[in-house]
């Protein structure tokens, strides 16, 4: 099983969620990213959780990706939208 994305409402409950793909193109895009980048602290083999700050960052990394980017990548960006909407929590379970 690859990363399981959920958005959390303020109360942390689960209110949707998104698997990775089968080409863990979520995953690759995190390690591949740059310094700096909140992808980075994405971790693969634990689990992840964003607040409101960090998912607005998120989501600009995101939607900053080009064209012809995967599928999972949009989403991935409506579950974090959700959250963000919900003042709640990007939570990611890794694998």
């Amino acid at each position: 099983m690859g990363l399981a994305i959920y958005a959390q409402g303020v109360g942390h409950q689960r209110l949707r969620m998104v698997a990775d793909d089968r080409d863990a193109s979520f995953v690759r895009l995190c390690l591949s990213a740059p310094l700096g980048s909140i992808r980075r602290g994405v971790m693969p083999h634990g689990d992840t959780m964003f607040n409101s700050w960090q998912t607005e960052r998120l989501i600009e990394e995101l939607e900053a990706l080009p064209a012809g980017r995967p599928a999972v990548i949009d989403e991935i960006l409506e579950v974090a939208w959700l959250a963000l909407k919900k003042a709640g929590y990007v939570y990611i379970i890794g694998d």
